[in-house]
């Protein structure tokens, strides 16, 4: 026990000292550095003279050569120049919303004479006449069954019209836009580029027409008028019509032979042709179907909205429910009058303005580049990512 003791006491002894002894090893270092600046005091006081004296000069010429006239002007210059690029960034946004209002503004114009066309594309009175003299059930259900297919007709035309026209000329009016400089001959060259495109408004109501009437007779040859309908189905076959369309009118380079002037036999000035063959290299691109794709996926849906609300009798589409298909033919006839009209009497917006601005504000999601602005802003800026 005593020798267990006397250990312990081994062991705080040598603890005690531990400090004292790492005490006189640092200060050993420290006189051994305080003696060796005596020895050399004068080098070291002649090294910090000689530092503190460049380090002031340094400062004092960097002050001189900052205050220079030069300097101040190089300064000023380079701040003008960042200004000017944010002015003029901030001017060509300005310019190009600008141009998209115009494109659609001008659309809005000419649908008075799109619609005009449009009806003449079908016979939904004759039809409505043959359900009125049907004399058994099933002449009624075979008139109603016709009657289904020119009014479903009807409306998605008008829809898919509306939709093709308003890209179309985006396209036309941001590669005017684009090309317009003030000059007088430079804006006869882009008048006349974009009344060529006119004779969209006045072939495109046969063609549609002729493709959707197609493609409902295919897809809804199993839809009966007796049969219920949700806003989900509504909206499906909406999809499934216009997508067999597209193959029908876009897909193949077929967007630029039907939507703009024939290549062959236009007479135009050789500056139109150059821009004509632009807007064909856009309209056969994938980015322009991709985005047309997106805004009629989209467009969808409110065209479900928009018949519901159009008539109390199918509201229960717009609450979840169902209705029976017949029952909305008044609809799809007022919708469809509605998307090719120029506002509506009681100065309310019509169909046309709802899609249309949603058309303007189409952010795709699939994918930033799908979005109507997005391609927009490439036609007219000339990025290369979306180069045709």
């Amino acid at each position: 026990q005593a020798k267990g003791l006397w250990e312990r006491g081994s062991v705080v002894a040598l603890a005690a000292r531990a400090p004292s002894a790492a005490w006189r090893a640092s200060t050993m270092v420290v006189q051994g550095i305080w003696n060796f600046v005596k020895r050399h005091r004068k080098k070291f006081i002649f090294g910090g003279v000689l530092t503190g004296g460049a380090a002031y000069l340094g400062y004092r010429a960097w002050r001189a050569i900052q205050d220079s006239p030069e300097s101040k002007l190089m300064m000023q210059l380079l701040k003008n120049l960042e200004q000017g690029a944010t002015l003029e960034a901030d001017e060509s946004q300005k310019k190009f919303q600008h141009r998209q209002e115009v494109s659609d503004n001008y659309l809005r114009k000419g649908l008075r004479t799109y619609l005009a066309r449009h009806k003449g594309c079908f016979k939904v009175d004759a039809c409505f006449a043959k359900v009125r003299e049907a004399k058994d059930k099933d002449a009624k259900l075979a008139a109603l069954k016709e009657l289904q297919i020119e009014c479903l007709c009807n409306l998605l035309a008008a829809f898919y019209s509306l939709h093709v026209l308003l890209l179309v000329q985006r396209v036309v009016f941001n590669i005017g836009g684009r090309e317009a400089t003030g000059q007088e001959e430079r804006s006869e060259i882009i008048t006349e580029f974009v009344e060529t495109t006119d004779v969209v408004l006045e072939q495109c109501p046969s063609i549609v027409s002729g493709a959707v009437r197609d493609a409902v007779k295919d897809i809804s040859s199993d839809v009966e008028p007796t049969q219920q309908v949700t806003c989900e189905s509504f909206v499906s076959l909406v999809n499934r019509v216009c997508r067999k369309v597209d193959k029908a009118l876009l897909e193949e380079c077929q967007a630029s032979k039907n939507f703009l002037p024939p290549e062959e036999g236009s007479k135009v000035k050789e500056q139109v042709k150059k821009l004509l063959d632009e807007a064909r290299d856009y309209l056969e691109s994938s980015q322009w179907l991709e985005v047309f794709r997106s805004v009629t996926t989209s467009a969808a849906s409110r065209l479900a909205e928009e018949l519901a609300a159009a008539d109390p009798q199918v509201a229960a589409l717009k609450e979840g429910g169902s209705v029976q298909f017949a029952k909305l033919f008044g609809s799809t006839i007022k919708l469809s009058e509605s998307l090719l009209s120029q506002g509506s009497p009681e100065g309310a917006d019509s169909a046309s303005d709802v899609f249309i601005r949603a058309f303007a504000e189409h952010s795709a999601e699939s994918g930033e580049k799908s979005s109507v602005i997005s391609f927009c802003r490439a036609v007219y800026f000339q990025e290369s990512s979306f180069a045709p």
